[in-house]
């Protein structure tokens, strides 16, 4: 069995009775194009056997040994779950017969960095249960995020106060920024200060309020650096209600964008407004809708394109019935240096919330700088025939035509196209000849 991957082949061999043997080159679950790692071993009657290697782009960086068992035994180098250019973390620590033990450190190598550095870590005891002081990495920990959560396990539960620290991007000491307090059941209760999940260097945001085992009670406050953005109410479920200013989950200095209007028990009904947040008591109305008793969103939209931000200011119009989108929408955009929206593209939803006939779509990269749409027509919900892309310079006021190609109708690309490099810019304007058979890329022309 081969596995291939643009120029990445992996595979090995099954035995009479189809179990893995010999040698096997096997991707990581977490393969993608910024983070090209697999592993290389040996099995022996399905298991895995012996010194693995665990490669990350032509250079080992972790990896060890499988005993006769198949289970992990001594020294591992272990690659955090989600390695990738801007999160190079590996976990360095014992086994025992397929538990870890002992200590393990959390080693960081910033991108661009040769070494990499002690962050973090803490200890196992003999039965893979963490103890004692840790230094964990928070969710997002990356290069733009070194969020670092301290504290003391008992038996494998978080106990009393635990910190968040947090080192900027360049700076080389990190600074608390976050605290509260787990109970001996490993519960959070009294008061927390939380960064947000979604929390880097660009979006600095803090939750602050009450926990009691484990819930959030009563009023919380949302902050971007020291300013006060959001918050609400939680009833005595830990459900949101009454009125709430909510924060997008990609808010960013760039994209710094606010959601207000009304919970009950823990879900939104009635007019939300969409806000864009300038500075202290100053905030834009940028789109609203409504929803039912269901959550469900009915009526009129405005409401933003996926990746709205401040230099791709684009918005969408159109409507809801039960949750389920349908008609015509369209898309509006705002320049950077214009106080109005424009109509630049949309296209039409049939009753089964599927798009039909012809469209014209923005370009997943489009921005101020990358102003491209795609042209084309959708037959059930799939592209088919003919589809051209066109682009507009910042100064120019028409569009002049970059490529295209044609989707079978099965929606599959086929044939030749001319596709717009994923880095296509006004600075940049990059386009490749490629050719494709049922929608898979066969080669560069």
């Amino acid at each position: 069995m081969q596995i291939q991957l643009k120029k990445y082949r992996g595979g090995g061999y099954f035995n009479d009775d189809g179990l893995k043997t010999g040698k096997w080159i096997e991707l990581h679950p977490n393969f993608y194009e910024l983070s090209e790692m697999f592993y290389v071993g040996e099995y022996q009657l399905g298991k895995r056997i012996g010194f693995w290697n665990l490669i990350n782009k032509k250079k080992q960086i972790g990896g060890g040994v499988y005993n006769e068992n198949g289970l992990k035994d001594g020294k591992w180098i272990e690659p955090h779950e989600h390695f990738f250019n801007f999160c190079q973390v590996i976990f360095v620590g014992q086994y025992q017969n397929g538990r870890k033990c002992g200590k393990w450190e959390t080693l960081h190598q910033q991108l661009g960095n040769i070494n990499y550095i002690v962050i973090g870590g803490g200890v196992y005891d003999d039965f893979d249960v963490k103890n004692g002081m840790w230094k964990e990495l928070h969710a997002n920990f990356q290069d733009f995020s070194v969020v670092i959560n301290e504290g003391l396990y008992q038996h494998g539960q978080k106990i009393g106060n635990w910190n968040t620290l947090y080192r900027k991007y360049g700076d080389e000491e990190f600074q608390t920024i976050g605290s509260g307090y787990y109970d001996e059941d490993g519960q959070k209760n009294g008061i927390w200060k939380e960064v947000d999940v979604n929390f880097w260097d660009e979006c600095i945001v803090f939750h602050t309020g009450q926990y009691h085992k484990g819930k959030k009670l009563y009023k919380w406050d949302t902050f971007n650096q020291n300013q006060l953005i959001g918050g609400g109410q939680y009833n005595i479920e830990g459900k949101k209600q009454g009125k709430w200013i909510d924060i997008d989950e990609n808010y960013s200095t760039s994209r710094s964008i606010l959601y207000e209007g009304e919970y009950k028990n823990g879900r939104k009904v009635g007019t939300w407004s969409i806000l864009k947040y300038i500075c202290k008591e100053i905030t834009l109305i940028i789109g609203s809708g409504t929803y039912d008793d269901g959550e469900m969103k009915n009526g009129k939209w405005h409401e933003l394109l996926d990746n709205y931000r401040e230099n791709c200011q684009a918005i969408q119009i159109g409507s809801y019935m039960n949750g389920k989108i349908y008609g015509n929408w369209n898309y509006i955009y705002k320049h950077n240096n214009s106080l109005n929206f424009h109509k630049i593209g949309g296209g039409q939803y049939d009753n089964n919330g599927k798009r039909d006939g012809v469209w014209l779509e923005l370009y997943e990269n489009f921005s101020e700088n990358c102003q491209v749409i795609l042209v084309g027509e959708y037959q059930n919900g799939y592209k088919q025939g003919r589809w051209n892309s066109f682009f507009r310079g910042c100064n120019e006021y028409t569009y002049k035509t970059l490529g295209g190609g044609i989707y079978q109708e099965d929606g599959f690309k086929n044939g030749k196209w001319i596709e717009i490099h994923e880095n296509f810019s006004n600075y940049w304007q990059q386009i490749i000849d490629v050719e494709y058979q049922n929608g898979i890329k066969q080669k560069i022309i």
